[in-house]
């Protein structure tokens, strides 16, 4: 655990993790996501402006997609 701690450390001194990246990054917990979804309904409801939400993870599906 330690080499992995140094290892993310590292990455994000480097800029090597993605923006997106939430939980086990230091200085982002795994509630920022959620936080987020919930303050861009909130300003979309107050704003009365629809909102369109379009979540593409094909990462998780990667091994079922026809080449």
């Amino acid at each position: 655990s330690v080499k992995w701690r140094q290892m993310i450390h590292h990455a994000t001194d480097h800029n090597r993790i993605n923006e997106s990246q939430y939980g086990g990054v230091p200085y982002r917990t795994c509630q920022d996501p959620v936080m987020i979804e919930e303050l861009q309904a909130e300003i979309s409801r107050l704003t009365r402006k629809p909102i369109i939400k379009f979540d593409s993870d094909a990462t998780a599906c990667y091994d079922r997609i026809i080449p």
